[in-house]
């Protein structure tokens, strides 16, 4: 006759070696595997340990061997998977592409298994969901026979009439048990298995509801055996980050080790798992082994990544669409970082890629192409699988290996060699037992197959290293009953983490439950609490000390709150100690020559004496208080200029930024490379210039007065315009061949129109203007070079090029063109920000003065000049005029209205003016030793902010002059 008992027993006797013992010596009788359930992977691992020959299993395998026993072929799916066939379901029912949203029908689904039922008990508020949940389970589940965990123990459990190949079924360290394991329990008393069930003597609500429950379904209570709690020593701490807080947690085991305390005494409890990276990052800060194998997950290779950036991959038109491939496929070759580079930059100047290289970028991009929308995933699967043997790393990387001396390098091609490997099997596996099944024809989107492989392989880890012989240990509160020492550390202990904040998943609410049947386990938010006080309490029969710890964050008036569990602790009960940077650097310990030099940084930031402090660290402070002077004074070595000689525009860029010029024009810094998102200004500019020359000696209106050139001239000119833009237009589309086709048809629809706007005014001011038409176009782009006189008596050669010159029989206008706004301010002039102008009008009064240009005669008076906006045309009052352009409407300038007029009487008074020849003086001798980060314009993408410390207090002292 079978039994189903059930023992409360002290937590230190989970899975102990004598009751191990004693099961596997029945199992040796019995001649039949006896099943021993432990409730998480390490007690597992611990319990195979400890006694070797039992089987120790988990209630999802007994699952599986009733479906084996009962002839169920099925292909096992994870929760994951069963999310993405979900989002496939909906796309083909044209409900939705949205992951989340296929995710919330799924977990509905779910959910709805978990606890044990059917969709016949879908609540009423649910029905519209209905169809589509009916429809996975007919197509994916029973008809395709993919089943996921919960699905597998429905099958299992509705099967009758299985006789199981098991001795006896022995559970094991649950202080609780979910709907789907007391439904698993059930049906153990249904096929006649001798069940054993022991439960930690706990103290605990949720302990007398597991008996409780368990007496109902047919097991009955042999043993009581209660141990006495523990009265640890508890203490707090808080820091005020997490890394704060597991620095204190390590600097106080640190202390321990050093006094002589044994690893094995002191454990650690992670309340929130989040925290392992830190932990593992910081211990070996300290030196202190944990006792825990180190792994990484196959998602985190080179290889996965370089599948997952192609297949995410929608156009690989460009040399930057390629790039990330290409960069990941030098990692995963192992060249030296000097040859990568080099690589690199040869690849984006001349998209020419090394052989090896190229050929695997080609292989990749065939691959991409082969894959359609939809194909069946088996198809998929094995046009991935040829794609990665026909790359042929192995032997790339066998070849590295021989030769490499460098143990990290060796480390990574083990680890990317692995990596390799698990895909490769995985993919294999489970192409095989979809062909098994018979669904080959199984069709998936491309959308859906990216993250379906994600879920594949992320269970997949390559073990790096091995368990350390010594080390502390780390545990979960299912595992804590593992520890044997004296001391637990319990980190992460905030509210919201313990108790958790629980919810059902998907659509369903806990309202809901009330619809459905009475179910064992279900998980309401009150049996849920009682559980995590459950698995709190297990620490005080196992420790004589506690510490437990959590983040309060940096305001101590407005803190973050600690778990309610230790709420009381925190409140005067136990010593509370805060963690924090400044205090750790105080009071901390030393344990390496690293530490040293960051303690002593931080003191010394604080403004702190730091005796024997190295003298590279006083270089740093110094360094540090100089670079937020901005300034950068060169000796001159660099610029000493064989002859006094510059352009203007050179001027108005050291006016701007005098750190931009020297980096630019002086060091010769380049921009770095980077993809082309849009056309450079810089390009338009000179295209417009080009166009602007080109276009009047086509029209062949030079040395003419505009009223001379005939009408059918005029009517030409906007077909003769647009054709030089056509031409020049494909010379600027060949240097942006990475720009999209659809932006760069934007950006010349824009400029033909910018282009008949600035012709229709260009007509209607000068050549159908009466009050104009008597000028002509004198120069074009004309090249100036002229010896500028300074208040010193020296001279300095000024180059130029102006854009156009105007002249009639009695004075001459310049102008000159921007293809962006244009402003021209009084202290723009002043600063040396806007001197084309000022100085062109000057310097070609003085010329024609000279007599450097004889056909104009020596006595030409200067109208005035402006500059001119190809976005604006029709505005001309951005410059200098004499009074009269003004009163008269000349030129295109409106007179009315304009309250900041610019007149002047000539070039000789707008030197005078502005005080040009100190401020050329001024800017010729700091040009040639001052580049300070004092800018008086500093653009947002200025190439060069990335080495650039410039301030707002910096920008304030370059706007005022400082």
């Amino acid at each position: 006759m079978p039994e189903f008992k059930i023992y409360l027993t002290s937590l230190k006797e989970i899975a102990n070696k004598s009751r191990l013992k004693e099961y596997y010596q029945r199992q040796k009788g019995l001649g039949k595997p006896i099943y021993y359930l432990l409730p998480s992977s390490k007690w597992l691992q611990e319990g195979r340990k400890r006694q070797p020959g039992l089987a120790f299993k988990t209630f999802d395998d007994i699952a599986d061997l009733i479906l084996k026993k009962g002839n169920v072929d099925y292909i096992p799916v994870s929760e994951g998977e069963r999310d993405l066939f979900f989002q496939q379901l909906l796309l083909e029912e044209k409900v939705t592409n949205n992951l989340f949203k296929a995710k919330g029908y799924s977990q509905t689904y779910g959910q709805l298994k978990r606890l044990g039922l059917t969709l016949e008990h879908l609540p009423s508020g649910l029905k519209n969901l209905k169809k589509y949940l009916e429809r996975y389970e007919e197509e994916w589940v029973l008809g395709r026979k993919l089943l996921d965990p919960e699905n597998r123990f429905h099958q299992a459990l509705n099967l009758d009439g299985i006789e199981l190949p098991l001795g006896e079924v022995v559970v094991d360290g649950y202080i609780d048990f979910s709907p789907l394991q007391y439904w698993m329990l059930k049906g153990l008393i249904k096929f006649g298995i001798n069940t054993s069930v022991y439960i930690p003597a706990v103290e605990s609500e949720i302990v007398e509801e597991t008996l409780t429950n368990l007496k109902e379904i047919g097991f009955s209570l042999e043993k009581v055996q209660y141990s006495p709690k523990k009265e640890p020593r508890i203490s707090i701490m808080k820091g005020v980050t997490i890394e704060e807080e597991i620095h204190g947690v390590l600097e106080d085991i640190k202390e321990k080790l050093n006094r002589g305390k044994e690893f094995e005494s002191i454990g650690i409890v992670l309340a929130d798992e989040n925290y392992l990276p830190m932990v593992q990052l910081l211990s070996s800060q300290y030196r202190i082994p944990l006792a825990i194998p180190k792994k990484s997950n196959v998602l985190e290779s080179n290889l996965f990544k370089t599948l997952y950036l192609l297949l995410r991959g929608n156009s690989f038109s460009s040399k930057w669409d390629k790039l990330a491939i290409i960069d990941s496929l030098y990692q995963l070759s192992f060249k030296s970082k000097e040859d990568y580079f080099l690589a690199k930059e040869k690849y984006l100047k001349s998209y020419s890629l090394d052989t090896e290289i190229g050929e695997k970028l080609t292989i990749l991009m065939e691959f991409r192409k082969k894959l359609n929308k939809r194909l069946p995933l088996v198809e998929m699967i094995s046009l991935l699988l040829e794609t990665l043997e026909g790359l042929n790393f192995l032997n790339l990387w066998q070849e590295r290996y021989k030769g490499e001396g460098n143990t990290k390098v060796l480390q990574r091609i083990r680890f990317e060699w692995l990596a390799y490997q698990a895909i490769i099997t995985t993919l294999k596996d489970k192409r095989e037992k979809l062909v098994e099944q018979g669904l080959e024809n199984l069709v998936i989107n491309l959308d859906i197959f990216i993250p379906w492989l994600s879920q594949l392989l992320t269970n997949n880890s390559v073990y790096l290293e091995r368990t350390p012989a010594k080390g502390i240990s780390l545990y979960n509160f299912r595992e804590v009953g593992l520890f044997e020492g004296d001391t637990l550390y319990v980190m992460g202990m905030n509210e919201g983490i313990l108790p958790r904040n629980y919810k059902l998943a998907g659509y369903l609410k806990e309202k809901d439950l009330r619809e459905m049947p009475p179910i064992y386990g279900a998980p309401t938010r009150s049996t849920l609490k009682k559980k995590d006080e459950g698995i709190f309490n297990q620490l005080f029969y196992l420790a004589d000390n506690i510490y437990f710890s959590y983040t309060c964050g940096f305001d101590p008036e407005n803190e973050l709150e600690p778990s309610p569990f230790i709420e009381e602790y925190c409140k005067g009960r136990a010593k509370v100690k805060r963690l924090t940077a400044e205090s750790r650097y105080k009071e901390g310990m030393v344990i390496s020559k690293e530490q040293a030099l960051e303690k002593g940084a931080f003191m010394l930031g604080l403004g702190k004496n730091v005796e024997n402090a190295p003298g590279e660290f006083f270089e740093i402070l110094e360094h540090i208080a100089y670079l937020k002077k901005g300034e950068e004074i060169l000796d001159g070595s660099l610029t000493t200029k064989s002859e006094a000689k510059i352009a203007i525009t050179a001027l108005e860029q050291y006016s701007q930024c005098p750190f931009r010029y020297g980096m630019e024009r002086l060091l010769k810094v380049k921009e770095p490379l980077k993809k082309e998102e849009e056309i450079s200004p810089l390009s338009t500019g000179t295209m417009f210039h080009k166009i602007v020359e080109e276009f009047y000696l086509n029209l062949g209106v030079l040395e003419k007065n505009f009223s001379e050139i005939e009408q059918g001239v005029i009517e030409k000119g906007e077909e003769i315009l647009l054709s030089i833009f056509e031409e020049k237009w494909l010379e600027l589309e060949k240097e942006y061949r990475d720009i999209p086709t659809y932006y760069l048809e934007l950006e010349r629809d824009k400029w033909i129109k910018l282009l008949k706007k600035w012709w229709s005014w260009e007509k209607q001011i000068f050549f159908d203007e009466p009050l104009n038409n008597q000028m002509r176009i004198f120069k074009l782009e004309e090249e100036i070079d002229y010896p500028f006189p300074l208040e010193n008596g020296e001279t300095i050669n000024l180059t130029g090029k102006i854009d156009r010159i105007d002249v009639d029989n009695n004075g001459f206008t310049i102008y000159d063109y921007k293809t962006g706004g244009v402003s021209l301010k009084e202290d723009e002039i002043t600063k040396g920000l806007k001197l084309q102008l000022p100085l062109y009008i000057y310097i070609l009064e003085e010329k024609i003065k000279g007599g450097e240009y004889i056909d104009l005669g020596g006595m030409l008076n200067c109208y005035g000049g402006c500059y001119v906006s190809v976005k604006n045309p029709e505005k001309r009052n951005k410059g200098f005029w004499q009074q009269k352009v003004f009163e008269g409407n000349l030129l295109g300038v409106k007179g009315k209205g304009n309250s900041k007029k610019l007149l002047f009487n000539g070039g000789e008074d707008l030197i005078n003016k502005y005080n040009l020849k100190e401020k050329i003086k001024e800017l010729w001798e700091k040009i040639r030793y001052d580049y300070s980060v004092k800018p008086q314009i500093c653009y947002p993408s200025c190439p060069y902010k990335r080495v650039c410390r410039v301030t707002e207090d910096l920008k304030e002292e370059g706007e005022n002059g400082v």
